[in-house]
């Protein structure tokens, strides 16, 4: 998998409504229940794969040590950041 770098909040919303398929708030809290760790979900990772046909991925943003997905991501109601 390749990283992709998104340098404004505006494409990171974008790429989260396109291949996350939710509309979540950059400033809004997250833990993954991969790793167990929280972060802002501005901090998400974007990955592509393959050649032919892309494949694109939100991951976790403590990708790629951790996993997990934006499905893997609850809200974290014990702690904030």
């Amino acid at each position: 998998m390749t990283e992709i770098i998104l340098n404004t909040d505006e494409d990171k919303k974008q790429f989260i409504l396109e291949y996350g398929y939710m509309d979540i708030g950059l400033d809004e809290v997250r833990k993954c229940i991969h790793c167990g760790n929280t972060f802002y979900v501005k901090d998400f990772k974007a990955f592509e794969e393959g050649k032919r046909k892309k494949e694109y991925y939100v991951c976790c943003a403590y990708a790629p040590e951790c996993n997990g997905t934006i499905f893997d991501w609850t809200e974290n109601l014990e702690f904030g950041l």
